[in-house]
């Protein structure tokens, strides 16, 4: 009988017998084959000599996936990388998403010397569902500081929790890190769990202000156990301005514009002028007319949300001068 061979998608010769396509494992090294006739798995594959690599296979889906646009459509570069690189995003969002939502399983065998200071006192102040670090001294210090700042970081922190929360103290012109909280999540409850535990520890605490990021669940938290005042940070008022120019598609009027750049820079100057400034100076220099946000319908939406934040008199943020 003669052999029939047809070409793969690399224009190399593939062997088909008795209408069966007879493939071999991507890894040369391995013999694991299987079988297909019109589509359809004849015989299992044979096993493999390795492991399995999962990230292999989604590199090969993505390479293949650029050759086809490629060769099919005149799309540049540029937007083929941004499509493909927004999946790749989201996959991570659900993934991370995904486990928030799973029970947490924390590893508490913390070893024995990170439990005290060096003096011997107690550091490790609570261990269930999040570890509480906090020295005595930094309390007793932090029980008369009015002022507080939190942020938490993820690079830090180990594998089983998602990060590592801290809240700094200030008082007379000193800022002391005073308690550190690996959090398994980011929700509303585990951080009203850490300041309701914080305030059962020390009970003399009782910020005026609080000085955090745009994180709405820790937003609420701080709200609901101590009342405080809450200011945003500028550093990261700033960050978000930022993220919102690269997501509508502006960042190259950004790049080639030094006017675009000028009333970008303004939105994030709202947070310096001072509470008295009359709102009608702020509206004529935000909707001036060589101003490029009216050309803009989303940023012409968030100049609207500015001026009516600015008449709000209950802002979610205060509105000072210091920010």
């Amino acid at each position: 009988m003669a052999l029939e061979f047809v070409e793969s998608e690399k224009e190399k010769r593939m062997l088909k017998t008795e209408q069966k396509e007879i493939w071999r494992c991507c890894d040369r090294s391995c013999k694991g084959r299987c079988h297909t006739a019109n589509g359809v798995l004849m015989k299992l594959p044979s096993q493999h000599s390795h492991a399995a690599c999962t990230s292999q296979l989604e590199t090969t889906r993505v390479r293949s996936t650029i050759k086809r646009r490629a060769e099919e459509t005149e799309e540049p570069a540029r937007v083929i990388h941004k499509q493909l690189y927004q999946k790749t995003e989201t996959i991570k969002r659900n993934i991370r998403r995904y486990r928030q939502l799973l029970p947490p399983q924390i590893n508490n065998n913390l070893p024995a010397e990170l439990e005290n200071t060096t003096n011997g006192r107690p550091f490790l102040r609570h261990d269930i569902d999040f570890q509480l670090f906090a020295a005595a001294e930094d309390l007793q210090f932090f029980s008369g500081c009015i002022v507080w700042f939190a942020d938490g970081t993820f690079k830090v922190s180990p594998a089983e929790y998602t990060q590592l929360y801290t809240i700094h103290g200030t008082r007379d012109g000193i800022n002391i890190q005073c308690v550190f909280v690996l959090l398994p999540n980011k929700t509303e409850n585990i951080y009203t769990a850490l300041l309701m535990k914080l305030k059962e520890i020390e009970p003399r605490l009782q910020p005026h202000t609080v000085i955090t990021d745009f994180e709405k669940a820790a937003m609420n938290a701080f709200t609901s156990v101590f009342q405080p005042q809450l200011h945003g940070c500028h550093i990261h008022f700033g960050q978000n301005i930022w993220r919102k120019v690269q997501e509508y598609g502006y960042a190259w009027r950004y790049n080639t514009e030094p006017e675009y750049v000028m009333h970008i820079q303004m939105l994030v100057s709202l947070a310096f002028p001072a509470p008295n400034c009359p709102l009608r100076i702020v509206r004529s220099e935000m909707s001036a007319p060589n101003c490029p946000a009216p050309n803009c319908p989303r940023t012409s939406d968030m100049d609207d949300t500015i001026h009516a934040g600015l008449g709000n008199n209950n802002p979610i943020f205060s509105r000072t001068g210091h920010l």
